[in-house]
């Protein structure tokens, strides 16, 4: 009785792993130049950005780290502020400025 042989299964695209296969490929000098500057545009080294790209992934801006640590820290402090809304321990909210708040926040952290 022989073994079925089973296909190989297709990478999943953005799963973490050894990465220890090189594609090669061919290139002009003025395309090298504008990937490369693509790529720091948007704070990703070249090979993410051409993997993310070739697997056909959003390529999406990063935060820088400060600004990034600014909008959790800031969050953090909107969630405290909204608690003492919740519990009656503020006077006052103005729930217009906070759905800006929330809104700018989540459009940031995209």
């Amino acid at each position: 009785m022989e073994a079925e042989l089973t296909p190989p299964q297709p990478p999943v695209p953005g799963k973490k792993g050894n990465k220890s296969a090189w594609l090669n490929l061919r290139i002009t000098p003025e395309e090298k130049v504008l990937i490369q500057s693509r790529a720091q545009a948007i704070g990703q080294n070249t090979n993410e950005y051409m993997r993310r790209a070739g697997l056909g992934l959003e390529v999406k801006e990063r935060l820088p780290l400060e600004l990034k640590q600014a909008i959790v820290a800031t969050s953090k402090n909107l969630n405290q502020y909204l608690k003492l809304a919740h519990m009656g321990r503020l006077d006052e909210v103005d729930t217009m400025a906070m759905q800006t708040i929330i809104q700018a926040l989540n459009q940031a952290l995209r």
